[in-house]
């Protein structure tokens, strides 16, 4: 029985089926149609997307992200330049640090609305991926929507790039050189004129223009009186060109109360006075159009600001009135000193300016700035050299010897500043440059 238990089983086997050698090879080659995957958590087997599946699913997944990715680098950038050119400046913040702000209000950005961007992705009418949750995790597909997203980013970002184009890349750089250079600037003028006991002290850098001067840094102070007495003169003496022409009378050295004050700082002046009073002082008439602001009357308030507004800014441009002692110290590259100007006919012009201001100049000491080749890069003015007793005196020798001094530093801090080789502009083009993007931004007034 032993030995027939082997044939036994034989016998209960199925008989060979059979075949030809087509029917073999059609059995061994693998279907193009549909093939399957099994999943290792032995959920079944997951059949593989088709091709057009694939193409709408890697579309469906890049569109969005080429949104995503604009918006990320449209906020970096925008916010990133702004913290740069304000903050960053007042607080000399690197253009690192203010990169970094911009990607947080980049990330901030994407947290809040970045369901109303895909929202908006979806009202396109793109066509929707017929992918299930199975197929989703499928190697080659999760290889499809990494590329996908990837890609789509990428030329999001790139998009968003496009805005350097538009914008003033060096524009920062600039403001915190200037914002440097003005801190340097007053220190010397506010040891300077600490050390000269002057009334006012002005350092002027000159426009390449040849009849322009930008302001550094001042020390000016108007008082109550002087506003009082430039606002009389205004309504009094410029209600017409040839009145303006014909008086020439200086104010008071101290000008006195006025009578009825509160009268005449009821009384309206028009624009005409104001361009006429700009004009009076070396403006052109389209640059003194320009200045006024666009309304058509001014009160004592208003003409206030708006003097203390010329008078206080720094970084102004102001005109070059040829034969004064300003101009005279930049053609003669020397000190210029006037015991006073209202005694000497060649510094007439110099009077218009107290007109304007209300304040009395007496004496006077303009010295020019000078780089290492012997040109005028700009002038230190002191007016009104002040006793211990507060009366005006006159500049000595020993107060030109300081003054010297002082414009040599100033020198040395303008030439360190043109020497850098990433600014090819020297400063008084960086200042016009600021005022130029200033203006366009703007078409008010920004008393440029």
């Amino acid at each position: 029985m032993l030995l027939q238990r082997p044939f036994a089983s034989l016998a209960t086997r199925r008989p060979f089926a059979r075949c030809n050698v087509t029917s073999l090879r059609a059995a061994r080659k693998p279907s193009r149609t549909r093939s399957y995957v099994t999943h290792s958590d032995g959920a079944g087997e997951v059949p593989q997307p088709s091709n057009h599946q694939m193409r709408v699913y890697a579309l469906a997944c890049a569109v969005p992200m080429v949104g995503f990715g604009f918006m990320d680098n449209m906020v970096m950038i925008q916010v990133g330049d702004l913290v740069d050119t304000t903050i960053g400046v007042a607080f000399g913040l690197t253009t690192l640090t203010a990169a970094a702000f911009g990607q947080m209000a980049s990330d901030f950005s994407g947290v809040c609305f970045g369901g109303a961007v895909e929202a908006l992705f979806v009202k396109l009418g793109l066509p929707q991926p017929t992918i299930t949750a199975a197929q989703a995790q499928l190697p080659r597909v999760r290889l499809v929507r990494t590329a996908s997203m990837t890609v789509g980013v990428v030329l999001g970002c790139a998009l968003g790039m496009v805005s350097l184009l538009f914008m003033d890349l060096g524009k920062a750089e600039r403001m915190k050189k200037q914002e440097e250079l003005q801190t340097l600037f007053r220190t010397v003028m506010d040891q300077g004129q600490r050390l000269m006991k002057t009334e006012r002290m002005t350092l002027y850098i000159r426009d390449p223009d040849g009849v322009h001067l930008w302001t550094m840094s001042r020390r000016i102070k108007i008082t109550e009186e002087q506003h009082q007495a430039a606002w009389r003169y205004l309504l009094q003496n410029l209600s017409d060109p040839s009145e303006a022409a014909a008086t020439s009378d200086p104010p008071a050295k101290s000008a006195p109360a006025l009578s009825r004050v509160d009268s005449i700082k009821a009384d309206v002046a028009t624009r005409g006075h104001l361009v006429r009073s700009l004009m009076m002082c070396g403006w052109t008439q389209v640059e003194a159009e320009h200045l006024c602001p666009q309304h058509d009357t001014f009160t004592y308030d208003e003409y206030v600001e708006f003097l203390d507004s010329r008078l206080q800014e720094e970084s102004v441009q102001v005109p070059l009135r040829r034969g004064g002692t300003k101009d005279t110290a930049i053609q003669n590259g020397e000190v210029v000193i006037c015991e006073d100007i209202y005694k000497d006919p060649r510094y007439m012009n110099n009077r218009f300016g107290d007109m304007f201001s209300g304040a009395r100049t007496q004496s006077i000491m303009v010295a020019p700035i000078k780089n290492s080749k012997g040109a005028v890069i700009g002038i230190i003015e002191m007016i009104n050299k002040l006793t211990s007793d507060g009366e005006i005196t006159i500049f000595t020798d020993d107060d030109q010897a300081v003054v010297d001094l002082l414009c040599k530093h100033c020198a040395t801090f303008i030439t360190v500043c043109e020497a850098d080789p990433t600014e090819g502009a020297n400063l008084a083009e960086m200042l016009a440059t600021e005022q130029m993007h200033a203006a366009l931004r703007s078409q008010t007034s920004v008393f440029a």
